[in-house]
């Protein structure tokens, strides 16, 4: 059945899925089948498209994705930080598609300032483009 990928802890290597009828089910890393593309693959990106096999139903509260597919390849793209509020934790990155938002936690391994050029995955959250596991451009 598919689903879409609403959270993704990346320190505890588990996430949520949101079925197509609402329901939320719950799944480890391991069980993610991130498939073999150009750009690598990352871990599950949020707003991502899936296709999920789910265990019998538990007493728990949510149920456990069994595999985890993948349906499409990630779109990788580069962009400028032109927004960021360092107290907060969070900017927006202007692409060639518009804008975007980040948050400091998917910024790893560098420092992020504003005209720092930046390679991410782009996931959704509430509808909205959000940038994932940035990557400084040309860092040292």
């Amino acid at each position: 059945m598919r689903a879409s990928v609403s959270s993704y802890l990346v320190d505890l290597m588990y996430g949520f899925l949101l079925l197509e009828g609402g329901e939320t089910v719950f799944f480890y890393l391991d069980s993610f089948d991130s498939g073999e593309f150009l750009y690598g693959s990352p871990p599950p990106i949020p707003g991502e498209l899936v296709e999920v096999e789910v265990y019998p139903e538990t007493r728990k509260k949510n149920r456990r994705a069994k595999k985890v597919v993948r349906v499409e390849e990630p779109l990788y793209l580069h962009g400028i930080v032109v927004k960021f509020n360092p107290k907060r934790g969070f900017g927006f990155i202007k692409w060639s598609g518009g804008e975007c938002f980040f948050h400091l936690s998917d910024v790893k391994g560098f420092t992020i300032r504003i005209g720092t050029e930046v390679s991410f995955f782009l996931g959704k959250k509430e509808e909205k483009f959000r940038a994932c596991y940035l990557s400084e451009i040309g860092g040292d």
